[in-house]
């Protein structure tokens, strides 16, 4: 599974999944620098993602 993935070991398996609009740039940040690297980001700027006005991480 892609790292991307929180995976929380039980019975049933708990897959949580992020599922947040990103801009194009931010697209291009993770295919090149990596979604670890982007979530980093998220983790230190905190974005509001249910602001679709929102500055670029």
């Amino acid at each position: 599974m892609p790292e991307a993935f929180e995976i929380i070991e039980a019975d049933p398996i708990l897959v949580f999944v992020w599922l947040i609009p990103i801009y194009p740039e931010e697209q291009k940040f993770i295919r090149e620098i990596g979604w670890s690297s982007f979530e980093e980001l998220i983790n230190d700027q905190q974005p509001d993602f249910f602001d679709l006005n929102r500055a670029r991480v």
